[in-house]
């Protein structure tokens, strides 16, 4: 393996890494930015703004992780000033994602599984104080996490053919 192959499995994984996290966060985001009210008006052109500015960089540099591999590598001439050409490691890119995406979707339903307990145990106790902790949002995220890394666990063969025709 190619070390500018390495430097592009290592971007694409961090990639994904980073669709997980913001497929998550930008529910909680929108909620608590653009729900919200009782703000003047000047206020709330500012935050609806900011909002959309704060997505649209989080897809760019999605897009930059996932799609412009090769120009991160170049700018940042990540394959320069090692000794060997290659890299002795008997895996090739489709099976390092593979055991990625399976991290991912493993991590994903763990974590949820807990949130939704969580949320479970305050809804039969009907702890007043802490359901107002509590929100849809948070709700709803822990359902979106723990089907995202259900259908991750799932579908991690067509998941994988997607970006392997990305990275010809």
């Amino acid at each position: 393996m190619s070390i500018r192959t390495f430097w592009v499995i290592v971007l694409k994984v961090v990639g994904l890494f980073l669709i997980a996290k913001t497929v998550l966060t930008i529910p909680v985001f929108l909620y608590e930015n653009l729900l919200l009210e009782g703000i003047t008006e000047d206020a709330n052109i500012f935050r609806h703004l900011s909002a959309a500015a704060t997505v649209g960089f989080m897809l760019f540099v999605i897009n930059l992780f996932l799609f412009k591999t090769n120009w991160i590598i170049g700018v940042l001439d990540l394959d320069q000033g090692f000794d060997d050409a290659q890299l002795n490691l008997n895996y090739e890119r489709k099976d390092i994602i593979y055991i990625a995406l399976i991290i991912l979707g493993a991590s994903l339903m763990v974590n949820a599984i807990g949130d939704l307990i969580l949320e479970l145990y305050f809804l039969l106790k009907d702890y007043s104080e802490f359901r107002e902790t509590t929100t849809r949002v948070s709700k709803i995220t822990a359902i979106i996490k723990f089907f995202m890394g259900v259908i991750l666990l799932i579908k991690t063969k067509s998941v994988v053919n997607y970006f392997q025709k990305w990275a010809e």
